[in-house]
C-alpha cells in the first residue's frame, strides 16, 4: 500500500535582508545570502499511510506549523521534497484565506474551486457546509464580522466538504464550543474508518491520545521522536516540565489578570510537589501545595487568604480560604512580606487547570489584591487514570459478582 505523505529531508531556513532589494536579487544569487538565519526545520522526515492519524507535538516556535504549511504547499521548503499520493485539504490557521469582506457563502464557494472541483460539485455541497457550520444567518454577511470561532465553524466545514486522502489540521479544534469540537470528533471519526490520512497539530495531549495512532516531537525544528502515541506524549510533557522548572516558570506570574491593590501586593505565586519543588505538571492523585507571597503595604489586621482552582473553560472545581479553613493570622505589619500555601490533591482527570489567588480584609468583605488565571497547573495521567468522562479522578474500581439461580 502506498504512503499518502513521504516527507524527506524536509528544512527551511529564513533569511534576513538589510532590504527587499537585496532579498529579491538573492533569488537570482546576484548577491551573497546573508550570514543571519533562523533554521525552524531541519532534516525532518517520516510518512504516513493510509487510515493513520498522525498528531504532532512540541512548545510553541518548534516548526509545527512551518512543517504543514510545506505539506500543504503554501509555503516552500529549503530543502528536501515532499511526496503526496491524493488530495489533500488543510485546516491551517483561522479564516483558511478568507477574504473579510465576502460571505461565509462566497468564501465557501471561491475556497471550493481553489481545491479544484467544479461549480456544480460546489453547488452540491454549499447547503452541507452551511448546515455543519451552523452559524445561522452569519452565512450570508462579510466574514469580518465573524468571531474566530465561527471562522473556523466554516473553515472546517470546507474542507471536510469532500473527503481528502489526507486532511491537515493545526489547532482548529482547540477553538469554539464544545457542541462544534464533538461534531468535527464525529467528521474525524468518519474518515478515520474510510481510509483518510490525518495529520494534527494540537497542545491537547488528551486529545492526540484519543484520536491518533502516531505521533512526532518536534523540537527546535527538529524531528526528536516518532512512533507509539503515549510514548511521545509522555516525552513531550518531560520535556517541557524540564524546560519550565530550569527556566523557573513556576514563579512567573505574566498569564495572571491583576486586580489594583489596595493595602496588599501578590508579588508571585507558584505549585509545589509533596516534597516542596517548584512544578508546571503533576500527576493525577498527587499531593500539592499552591504557594503565593503577598507583601503588606499597610498594616492588615485578621487578613483571609484566598485559593480558587477552574478549568480552562471556566469552571470552578474548587474554592476556599483561610477563613473556612478556620487559620487566622492577627496582623501583618506594613512592609512584612507573607508566604500562603494551601495543601491540596489533585484528583482532577487529565488537562490544564487555572489558579487563583487574592487576599481580603478582615472578615473577608473586600479584596486588598487579587490575580486571577495567575497559575497553569497541566494533570497528567498516573498509570492508567480510571476516569473515562469528566473532570475528576476518583481512582475508581469495580467490584461484580454473579450469582448463580
Amino acid at each position: 500500500m502506498k504512503d499518502v505523505l513521504i516527507v524527506d529531508n524536509i528544512s527551511k531556513i529564513y533569511y534576513s535582508h538589510k532590504s527587499e532589494i537585496r532579498r529579491v536579487l538573492s533569488w537570482f544569487n546576484l548577491v551573497e545570502k546573508p550570514k543571519e538565519k533562523k533554521e525552524v526545520l531541519k532534516n525532518v522526515s517520516f510518512c504516513i499511510s493510509p487510515g493513520e492519524t498522525v498528531g504532532i507535538v512540541g512548545s510553541n516556535g518548534a516548526g509545527k506549523s512551518s512543517l504543514l504549511k510545506i505539506i500543504a504547499n503554501t509555503l516552500c521548503q529549503t530543502s528536501g521534497s515532499v511526496v503526496l499520493n491524493g488530495s489533500v485539504s488543510a485546516i491551517l490557521e483561522l479564516g483558511m484565506g478568507f477574504h473579510p469582506e465576502l460571505s461565509g457563502r462566497q468564501n465557501a464557494i471561491n475556497t471550493v474551486k481553489l481545491m479544484g472541483y467544479s461549480i456544480d460539485e460546489g453547488s452540491t455541497v454549499l447547503s452541507d457546509i452551511e448546515s455543519f457550520s451552523d452559524i445561522g444567518e452569519y452565512f450570508d454577511l462579510p466574514v469580518r464580522s465573524y468571531s474566530s470561532g465561527m471562522q473556523v465553524r466554516v473553515a472546517f466545514a470546507v474542507a471536510t466538504a469532500f473527503r481528502p486522502d489526507l486532511l491537515i489540521i493545526d489547532e482548529a479544534l482547540s477553538v469554539g464550543d464544545g457542541f462544534f469540537q464533538r461534531k468535527c470528533f464525529d467528521k474525524i471519526e468518519e474518515f478515520q474508518k474510510k481510509g483518510t490520512a490525518i495529520l494534527l497539530v494540537s497542545h491537547d495531549m488528551e486529545t492526540i491520545k484519543r484520536i491518533c495512532s502516531k505521533a512526532a516531537l518536534i523540537k527546535n525544528g527538529r524531528l526528536i521522536d516518532f512512533g507509539e502515541v503515549k510514548k511521545i506524549c509522555s516525552l513531550y510533557e518531560r520535556s517541557s516540565l524540564s524546560e519550565q522548572t530550569n527556566n523557573d516558570i513556576g514563579k512567573n506570574i505574566s498569564n495572571k489578570v491583576l486586580y489594583e491593590s489596595d493595602g496588599a501586593k501578590i508579588i508571585s505565586c507558584w505549585v509545589e510537589s509533596s516534597n516542596h519543588k517548584s512544578v508546571s505538571t503533576t500527576q493525577a492523585g498527587e499531593v500539592n501545595y499552591f504557594c503565593y507571597e503577598v507583601i503588606a503595604l499597610k498594616d492588615i489586621y485578621s487578613p483571609v487568604f484566598n485559593m480558587q482552582i477552574k478549568t480552562k473553560e471556566g469552571l470552578t472545581l474548587n474554592g476556599v480560604n483561610s477563613l473556612f479553613l478556620k487559620n487566622k493570622t492577627q496582623v501583618i505589619k506594613s512592609g512584612n512580606r507573607v508566604q500562603v500555601k494551601f495543601y491540596f490533591q489533585t484528583f482532577f482527570a487529565p488537562g490544564d487547570y487555572y489558579f487563583s489567588c487574592g487576599i481580603k480584609d478582615k472578615n473577608g468583605e473586600k479584596f486588598l489584591h487579587r490575580s486571577l488565571d495567575c497559575f497553569i497547573l497541566k494533570v497528567i495521567q498516573k498509570n492508567k487514570p480510571s476516569v473515562a468522562v469528566g473532570l475528576v479522578d476518583l481512582n475508581s474500581k469495580i467490584f461484580i459478582e454473579v450469582f448463580e439461580k
